[in-house]
């Protein structure tokens, strides 16, 4: 967590009237503390550093930015720099961006015309003046930033930089309108679009919280197909050297390890002589790069990688040679510099690799060089820090250093260069054979677990490590680890420790390498402890991509180990929920549909309408609607790669399946629906149940009351009109203010009606009102068979309100007194059929009849049901377009059934 040294203040920039008007709910804000604040505020925004706006996401505060704000002022004023960055802060009402697509717009337009008013506040500058502003984006504020390019007006030379915080680019979190989808579509279209130019001279970056982010993992903050890939870098906190944590959503723009590295890198990125950001954009990727993937323990300036110079032997420093292959060095102060170097054996060729560990803080401490023939020592050294690695944690300063075969045998000496230093120093160098430590472990597969055991709870895979004096390193190359659908437990277990007496600590660690996605996980642990970590991934593997993931084990030579790696239940059930939870909806609403379904084919046959849970429990299982789902896409797919088949389809309108999407993202399997659908059927098996309890115990309330009070055919009527007035209002409300308060006014419409002719049933059936003709057996039975449709239209109505409950939330937020109307409301089409089908059937009372329409209803929603399978696993927004289809349908079909005609209702 960071920490303000003064009391932050937020200075509000006055915009031009029309940029005002126009967007009445934004505002731009000055971001300083104490004196700086009150200079700034003085001078009347007269300012002469860096810009840098800051972007808040969906629900979030321009207040956010005061981390970055405070540490970039004490940065500057701890450096003495002769420059400091200017921070600003837009005020976006803390909409909803990231599930109400309709804001988007807006805020994108509003951004460039704060950048216009920024850029003119540096106006009154004589030379160097600012022309471009380094923007930051947290959550959608990222997305923001990119979709500048979008608009028709924007001058691109207005940005230089991007930084994107927990942004998911590749996609919506969740498409729960068709706003965001267009608005996704367009945006990445434009940075994806090399051939009609996508933009190339702004420089973006993209970190990703890792585990701790639930909301957004890194696959989708990635920054894979977008934008010009030598102008792009993403990182992972987990992996941002001197970090190294994982950070939740929210604490993305405040952990204090993550801002210490993104205003070093800030500050990396400015031009000297300018003062300004450098118009070199590969300035700034190196800065970024340097502070966020390869920090090799120095200063960037004066970093290795960034200067590379032969490292000149002093003649007067000792210099001593050794043979061994393994070299540990350890004291509690150095008197005098030396060097130690260790002869390359000519035998030594790609089959031998190097390690070297130190936390000698001397910017060249590891190199290597090529002897004369018969030399003692070399002249020069040619030093491979910019091939180091540091390791957590930070306070113990090791870093390492990792050599193959390739850059041996190019060497006689590999040197240790050992300063001068009154602190601790250790160091190791271990010269081993390849096949000995590089290990290829066969990971336990899910379905291999599950033949060799039946539940598999406690099946593992161990290897022993040898003994000691083989070494300290192990790389393990983890084969079949290649999708999130996978979750495993790894251990080291120490199994024999001798006794050390050491001045110097060190931590064995474990480091979980992902290549595609330049990932690091790390995990210590100390001397005797068992060391453990969880081997996840956050994106699938690319399908052309070769290498595996690697886990690599820095071991203390005191102990020998042994490791083993378990499936982890657990983890595997957070995974899938993390990946794959918000895919869920379209189960629900499939549960409700194949209910329906067969309730409308009993109606047909029968005459009856079962009640929701028996029709849930014959009808809804898997096997009826997943199996047939998978076939159908893969028929469609076969189709749509001909290109005749991909010319019909493209005509008829058919979308490409939801399932391209995930192949996409690397994370397509194909259990996820049959998973999916399972746990949608047991949440709803359990759900059904409980609220069948519920209108029960409302019914047999509503009988007990009308007993008492003596309700008679009044009530009967003015229920009936009520129920109509209801409706109108509730159509009338959708179309001119929010499409959910449609929606909202059929919810309780169809539970009142469940209730009502559940509870005339229970009248009928108990013999209130008993007919010697039957009649009253057939009226009950017409009650009944309303009472379950009305409850099963009630749950579909509830399910689609909780999808569509956005826009009303946004409505009660931005209501004003001139402007009533929800903009581009994605409920509105909803909420209006909803309220007029609801009519229809309030028109037709209790009785359902059958005509041709009804009985092939039934085939709908069925067929609706497999559909919604293929189009709605990730296009949550289609659901409502298959419901309002299906209510018009129903509707239809009621509407021209015939059945008995039912008596008037008795008194109760």
């Amino acid at each position: 967590m960071t920490y303000m040294f003064e009391t932050p203040e937020y200075l509000k920039i006055k915009l031009n009237q029309n940029v005002t008007s126009q967007f009445p709910r934004y505002n731009l804000y000055f971001y300083g503390e104490g004196q700086y604040a009150s200079s700034a505020q003085t001078s009347k925004f007269q300012l002469t550093g860096i810009p840098v706006l800051f972007i808040p996401g969906n629900a979030g505060s321009y207040r956010q930015v005061r981390s970055l704000g405070s540490v970039a002022l004490r940065m500057a004023s701890s450096l003495n720099s002769k420059f400091q960055f200017n921070f600003f802060s837009i005020d976006l009402n803390e909409e909803l961006s990231g599930i109400y697509g309709p804001v988007l717009m807006d805020q994108s337009k509003f951004t460039y015309e704060c950048i216009k008013q920024i850029l003119n506040l540096y106006s009154s500058m004589s030379k160097n003046k600012p022309n471009s502003v380094f923007l930051v984006g947290h959550s959608m504020g990222g997305l923001i930033a990119r979709a500048l390019y979008t608009l028709p007006d924007f001058d691109r030379t207005v940005v230089n930089t991007i930084l994107t915080q927990a942004t998911p680019h590749q996609m919506p979190l969740i498409a729960i309108d068709p706003v965001i989808v267009d608005f996704y579509s367009k945006v990445n279209g434009q940075w994806s679009d090399e051939l009609h130019g996508f933009p190339r001279n702004v420089f973006i970056v993209s970190t990703g919280g890792g585990y701790r982010d639930i909301l957004v993992r890194n696959g989708l903050a990635s920054l894979c197909k977008i934008g010009d890939p030598s102008l792009r870098l993403f990182a992972s906190t987990m992996s941002i050297p001197k970090a190294w944590v994982s950070t939740d959503h929210l604490a993305h723009v405040w952990c204090k390890q993550v801002v210490m590295a993104t205003v070093r890198a800030m500050f990396d990125c400015v031009d000297r002589s300018t003062h300004q950001i450098s118009e070199d954009r590969a300035v700034c990727r190196m800065a970024f790069l340097y502070h966020y993937q390869i920090n090799l323990g120095p200063k960037f300036i004066d970093s290795p990688a960034s200067n590379s110079q032969p490292l000149l032997v002093k003649e007067d420093t000792e210099w001593s040679t050794a043979k061994t292959n393994l070299w540990d060095y350890e004291a509690k102060q150095v008197a005098a510099e030396f060097y130690h170097s260790f002869e390359i054996d000519t035998n030594v060729s790609t089959d031998h690799a190097l390690l070297a560990i130190s936390n000698v803080e001397d910017k060249s401490w590891f190199g290597g060089c090529l002897a004369p023939p018969g030399a003692k020592k070399c002249k020069n050294i040619r030093t491979f820090d910019d091939n180091a690695d540091l390791l957590p944690p930070a306070k113990l300063k090791f870093k390492a250093i990792h050599l193959d075969g390739q850059q041996l045998s190019d060497l006689t000496h590999s040197v240790v260069h050992v300063p001068k230093t009154k602190q601790p120093v250790k160091v190791l160098v271990d010269i081993y054979k390849v096949a000995d430590r590089h290990i290829i472990f066969q990971m336990p597969h899910l379905l291999r677990f599950l033949k060799n055991s039946v539940m598999a709870f406690d099946s593992e895979v161990t290897i022993p490590l040898r003994s000691s004096e083989s070494g300290i390193f192990y790389n393990l190359t983890m084969e079949g680890l290649d999708s999130p659908f996978q979750a495993y437990i790894f251990e080291v277990v120490p199994t024999e420790c001798s006794k050390v007496n050491s001045d110097v600590q060190f931590l064995s660690l474990m480091k979980f390498h992902i290549p595609w996605s330049h990932e690091h996980t790390y995990s210590t642990f100390q001397l005797g402890q068992k060391g453990r970590l969880s081997l996840k991934l956050q994106s699938g593997k690319p399908l052309n991509f070769s290498e595996d993931v690697q886990l690599h084990l820095y071991l203390d030579r005191a102990c020998a180990y042994k490791v083993s790696v378990r499936l982890s239940w657990s983890e595997l059930f957070g995974q899938f929920l993390r990946f794959y939870g918000l895919y869920v909806p379209s189960f629900f609403v499939i549960q409700v549909l194949m209910s329906l379904s067969w309730q409308l084919k009993k109606l047909s046959s029968e005459g009856i309408v079962p009640r929701f849970s028996a029709s849930h429990s014959v009808w809804a299982l898997p096997y009826r609607v997943v199996p047939l789902a998978m076939m159908l896409r893969m028929l469609l797919s076969l189709i749509r790669n001909t290109e005749d088949g991909s010319r019909i389809l493209k005509a008829v309108g058919l979308p490409t399946d939801d399932t391209v999407t995930l192949k996409d993202q690397d994370i397509w399997h194909p259990l996820i629906p049959l998973l999916l659908y399972v746990m949608a059927f047991s949440f709803m098996t359990f759900y059904s149940r409980a609220i069948e309890a519920i209108i029960d115990a409302l019914s047999a309330f509503y009988a007990f009351a009308c007993r008492r009070i003596c309700c008679g055919q009044w009530t009967n009527a003015v229920f009936h009109w009520v129920q109509y007035l209801l409706l109108i209002s509730g159509a009338a409300a959708a179309y001119w203010l929010c499409g959910t308060m449609g929606l909202i006014v059929c919810l309780l419409t169809h539970i009142i009606k469940a209730v009502v002719y559940r509870t005339k049933a229970g009248i009928l059936e108990n013999g209130a009102a008993v007919e010697k003709d039957g009649r009253a057996d057939k009226e009950r039975m017409l009650h009944l068979n309303a009472s379950n449709l009305c409850f099963s239209l009630s749950l579909l109505f509830a399910l689609t309100l909780v999808l569509n409950s956005i826009p009303f939330i946004v409505w009660c937020k931005t209501i004003t007194s001139e402007n009533l109307s929800l903009h581009l409301d994605p409920s509105r089409n909803i909420g209006v059929i909803a309220c007029i089908s609801s009519l229809i059937l309030v028109s037709r009372g209790h009785s359902l009849g059958i005509n041709i329409l009804m009985s092939n209803l039934s085939i709908v929603a069925y067929a609706s049901s497999v559909l919604m399978v293929i189009y709605c696993l990730v296009s949550v927004y289609r659901i409502s377009y298959f419901v309002s289809a299906f209510l018009i349908l129903l509707a239809l079909s009621t509407r021209n059934s015939t059945g008995l005609k039912p008596q008037k209702d008795k008194v109760m």
